[in-house]
């Protein structure tokens, strides 16, 4: 309908007040330093978070850029900034991303940790044709389909 089409621009385009929180949103800056610990999650933000369990770090969901869309310019901005940057993160044991939507999977993100980590991206099937058109080695891909799993 035309009021759904408005209220999807209102919310694409939109950056009122209203839609931001009334205070800064308070944030703790990890330790890169510590080891893993036995079951723990540090959020990084909407669906980002690395989750330690015997020792791994599972990254899910990745997203450090600042907006959640196709576009640098457009579309809804991070709420907070992240709380330490990519480059601070202690290694990475594995990535797993949930599904591709902008808030989830996030190329930027993607391309700066296949520099940056040595960790293999765990991804639903379809998502490894992302990850390779953006020059992710194969053997650092993967793709499961329903009722799949990988051992890491």
């Amino acid at each position: 309908t035309r009021q759904e089409q408005f209220l999807l621009v209102r919310e694409v385009i939109g950056n009122s007040a209203s839609q931001q929180p009334a205070q800064p949103v308070p944030l703790v800056t990890p330790d890169p330093s510590l080891a893993a610990g036995d079951l723990a999650v540090t959020w990084y933000g909407h669906s980002s978070a690395v989750i330690e369990v015997d020792g791994y770090r599972v990254l899910a969901d990745p997203v450090w850029s600042d907006r959640c869309s196709p576009s640098r310019t457009l579309g809804p901005r991070r709420l907070h900034p992240v709380p330490a940057p990519l480059e601070a993160m202690p290694a990475i044991d594995a990535v797993i991303i949930s599904h591709d939507h902008y808030d989830h999977l996030d190329v930027d993100t993607v391309k700066q940790l296949a520099l940056t980590q040595r960790a293999k991206f765990f991804v639903p099937l379809g998502i490894g044709a992302h990850l390779r058109s953006w020059h992710i080695p194969a053997d650092r891909i993967v793709e499961l389909d329903w009722n799949e799993s990988a051992q890491l």
